[in-house]
């Protein structure tokens, strides 16, 4: 699949921070079952009768900020001298988000990052044909594929945040801090040496707040930076540590 026609080879349409999303897709597209794709696996961890209701709205908010983020600069207003967007490279990035969702009240109910982090090795292993994750090695982003190396563990406050986030994404760049997502990575403290100590704590899964932003959407992508490493992943709380990833 082609995401730069012969007519946007030269000039700013083939420089488009959407076209370079697509190109980013499909190279990582050959090592797992969800090829041309982006998004992350979903983990429920609250079963209320609320959060019955709730949480599919949750789910569909989710989705509709990845839909602002590849539409959004449509209808942004453009200089006169300006030729309008070509809107194909959007349309195909909003129709290929598309997350995995993991609802059993018997084994997520209340768990932690832990559990969430363990069965979340096990769909990797399912689901990604390359088995040697780069993340556990050296710590690079250079080549991740975002729904392979992250994942979402969706608790009351999760789908609360969710439901509250406001649209378009330039209104919700406001509160990127104050809304968020409990995202858990592929990995153990323990197993990435001193890279894994970023938030204060030595063991156990590693897991981050992800602001409603573009910092989610850069999850779900995949992180763009080659020389990015752990440490980049936000800044700790300073109440418990946790790292925030509430910038860019």
């Amino acid at each position: 699949m082609t995401n730069h026609p012969e007519r946007h080879k030269y000039g700013t349409e083939a420089n488009r921070p959407i076209r370079r999303d697509l190109e980013r897709i499909n190279q990582a597209s050959h090592s797992h079952d969800r090829p041309y794709s982006w998004g992350l696996t979903i983990f429920r961890t609250v079963y209320t009768s609320e959060s019955n209701d709730s949480f599919p709205q949750a789910v569909e908010s989710l989705h509709a900020l990845a839909n602002e983020y590849a539409l959004g600069e449509l209808s942004l207003k453009r200089g006169r001298l300006e030729p309008p967007l070509d809107p194909a490279p959007n349309e195909a990035l909003a129709k290929r988000f598309y997350c995995d969702v993991i609802q059993d009240k018997s084994v997520l109910d209340g768990v932690g990052p832990d559990t969430v982090g363990e069965l979340f090795d096990a769909w990797v292993m399912e689901h990604n044909h390359d088995k040697g994750r780069r993340l556990p090695e050296c710590a690079d982003f250079g080549r991740s594929v975002g729904r392979f190396e992250f994942c979402i563990m969706l608790d009351q406050q999760g789908i609360d945040h969710l439901l509250q986030m406001k649209i378009p994404l330039r209104l919700q760049m406001r509160r990127c801090g104050q809304l968020y997502v409990k995202v858990v990575a592929a990995v153990k403290r323990q197993d990435l040496g001193e890279h894994g100590q970023v938030d204060g704590h030595e063991t156990g899964r590693l897991w981050l707040r992800a602001g409603l932003g573009i910092p989610i959407i850069r999850l779900c992508i995949g992180l763009i930076d080659v020389d990015a490493s752990l440490d980049e992943l936000g800044l700790p709380d300073q109440v418990d540590g946790i790292l925030n990833y509430f910038m860019f």
